[in-house]
């Protein structure tokens, strides 16, 4: 990170996720897009055991219909019709590593 620190023209166009901070209790375990198959993965637990419902919010989605996975399942598909627009999850996490995949399908 500080030998090559990413500039805004290295993550314009990126999608993200907000809306998840540290005082929630939720660990991020993996999480990133994968230009090959147009999806994001996200892994996430509690720290400390329990139970916390989040809403992750999911930016920078190029146009286009997602669907939405949970612990390899498909939960709902949710469209983007234009850029900027936001794909809100609704999530519970526990002490048990919970999956999360946003998978373009068209």
């Amino acid at each position: 990170m500080w030998d090559a620190p990413w500039m805004t023209v290295d993550v314009q166009g990126r999608a993200w996720v907000d809306g998840v901070g540290l005082g929630t209790g939720v660990d991020f375990l993996r999480g990133g897009w994968d230009d090959g198959v147009g999806g994001m993965v996200l892994t996430m637990k509690t720290w400390h055991g329990g139970d916390v419902s989040v809403k992750p919010v999911v930016k920078g989605l190029e146009k286009g219909l997602y669907g939405i996975y949970f612990d390899g399942d498909l939960s709902e598909t949710k469209a983007v019709e234009k850029p900027g627009d936001e794909v809100l999850l609704e999530v519970v996490v526990s002490a048990k590593d919970v999956d999360v995949v946003l998978k373009r399908t068209n």
